[in-house]
């Protein structure tokens, strides 16, 4: 039985990313993984104050840390 990972950190790429990291994120790369499908995680921010989806390869806004 393998444990499943309930965390995530993220890092922002894109502008849009970096705004919402600062000023909605409190600049914590740590996200809660809400939901796990094959092609995507469904996250919420440390602070609770933000919900996303970030695609597991090639996401635009966000690079995947661990």
């Amino acid at each position: 039985m393998s444990k499943q990972k309930t965390r995530v950190l993220v890092e922002p790429i894109s502008s849009h990313a970096k705004d919402r990291f600062d000023e909605l994120m409190n600049n914590i790369h740590t996200c809660k993984i809400d939901f796990e499908s094959d092609s995507e995680f469904y996250l919420q921010s440390a602070n609770e104050n933000y919900y996303f989806v970030v695609q597991k390869n090639n996401d635009p806004n966000w690079k995947i840390l661990k």
